[in-house]
């Protein structure tokens, strides 16, 4: 059989009509659309939380080379083709495919996310010009565009004399009516006076919602100057730029109607007041009434005065990133940051039903864990940090100790409990209610029949180092 693929048919009449060709059309497009690639890019909760992934086709088209009826049901199905998404442009084939998305998705509103994949200099021009093409190939529909993501970072930034962005007399007016979100991703000084173009475009749609914005877009910062601008704006990423603490604070305060924040990195000082440093901070809060999701990627000292003058009674979802490897990283400041946290929370009425951290401090996040705020949380991630007997102790659910009741989802970094069966306890008390968790580093002392037995009642696990 080996040695004949065709064997395997042998034994089938000729008018075999495989099972699955046995679907209604509608279930199998259903099928179909589940191996298509997530547009998703959601930035706001960097840690990682056990979740199967899955297996997603690289384009529909590979959907339309398996048989004559998987073709015509492919081809046939427009919302199978609305997302044009090219992680690496590297290959002029992908502006072919781009251009049959486009026609064969009719008039449904296109999701793009366009990657340059070079990082070498010898190659940018190459890459540049793909790039291009699939600008020439995308640009007469956007009127059709309702999110985009365009991604020049990995060119080097020589290519100054390139010109993978369209100027701003190439963008249609009026602006693209159903756009709701964008991004430009780009590294410092690339094409400065083309970006600002598209910016000026996109920032124009009346149904834009979501922006993600990198280094050097001050001019988007100034709420005050262009408030009609923001007005409508309630998801904002503020990606790989560092960024002062009081534009993000007046941001929230000037739009109190932003409900999503993802702050890749605080800057020491703000780039639009300079020469001020935390010290000279003043010490009015802002109060963010609509904020309900915020990831935070922290520099030590400005970490701290962001989450002392922030308000935000509505926040569910709190993701915040410690840096160890920064400068300030000791333990005097990583202590003031997550203290900083704690005190953010409890002298507001929010309840978070998510709560990720990296690299906290452990006493100060035991402290956390007792606050009325996290007495709803049902994800925990609390990974790059370890998990003792202290924390395990605090985490089994009885009598005693009755801390994080709605836990459903806990991620868990390098376990050191040392005493046999801590782990073991925490998981059999939480029995019935935790259904995800997932270690990167197992404890040397627990019970592997516990966590089977756990498996069978249904829960996830993931012991990492073992798998690997």
């Amino acid at each position: 059989m080996a040695g004949r693929p065709d064997a395997i048919h042998d034994d089938l009449p000729p008018d075999h009509v495989p099972p699955i060709n046995h679907l209604p059309v509608e279930l199998l497009v259903e099928i179909f659309f589940h191996t298509l690639p997530s547009p998703d890019t959601t930035l706001a909760f960097p840690a990682r939380m056990f979740v199967p992934p899955p297996i997603f086709l690289p384009s529909p088209m590979v959907l339309t080379a398996v048989c004559a009826h998987w073709r015509v049901v492919a081809i046939s199905t427009p919302m199978l083709w609305n997302r044009i998404i090219a992680g690496r442009l590297d290959a002029p084939c992908q502006l072919r495919w781009a251009a049959l998305h486009v026609a064969r998705s009719k008039d449904l509103p296109l999701v793009i996310r366009v990657r340059a994949s070079s990082m070498e200099a010898f190659t940018d021009t190459r890459e540049a010009a793909l790039f291009d093409g699939m600008l020439r190939v995308l640009m007469p529909h956007t009127r059709r565009w309702r999110e985009v993501v365009l991604d020049i970072s990995n060119l080097s930034t020589w290519m100054q004399t390139l010109h993978p962005l369209p100027g701003s007399a190439e963008y249609p007016a009026p602006a693209a009516p159903q756009l709701e979100s964008a991004a430009l991703l780009r590294h410092q000084g690339q094409q400065q006076s083309t970006c600002r173009a598209f910016w000026n475009w996109a920032m124009s749609s009346p149904a834009l919602r979501c922006v993600t914005l990198d280094s050097e877009y001050d001019f988007l910062l100034r709420p005050n100057e262009i408030p009609a601008v923001w007005d409508h704006i309630r998801t904002v990423n503020l990606w790989h730029r560092k960024i002062g603490v009081l534009e993000v604070l007046d941001l929230l305060q000037a739009h109190p109607c932003i409900e999503v924040l993802h702050v890749d990195c605080l800057a020491r000082t703000s780039a639009l007041v300079h020469g001020m440093d935390a010290a000279t901070l003043p010490r009015r809060r802002a109060f963010a009434p609509c904020l309900h999701t915020l990831a935070v990627v922290n520099n030590m000292r400005m970490g701290v005065q962001f989450f002392r003058l922030l308000d935000a009674p509505q926040l569910r979802h709190l993701a915040v990133y410690d840096f160890s490897t920064t400068p300030y990283a000791t333990s005097a400041s990583r202590s003031r940051i997550w203290t900083a946290v704690k005190d953010m929370l409890a002298s507001s009425p929010a309840r978070l039903t998510s709560f990720y951290c990296r690299n906290s401090w452990q006493d100060v996040f035991m402290d956390i864990i007792r606050l009325d705020a996290l007495q709803d949380v049902k994800e925990l991630s609390f990974v790059q940090a370890t998990f003792d007997d202290k924390l395990a102790e605090m985490l089994v659910f009885d009598d005693k100790t009755r801390f994080l009741p709605q836990l459903e989802a806990l991620a868990l970094g390098e376990c050191r409990c040392r005493s046999r069966g801590k782990l073991d306890d925490m998981v059999v008390s939480r029995a019935g209610t935790l259904k995800v968790l997932d270690i990167d580093q197992p404890a040397p002392f627990y019970d592997r029949a516990v966590l089977e037995a756990a498996k069978a009642r249904g829960l996830k696990l993931k012991l990492c180092l073992e798998e690997n």
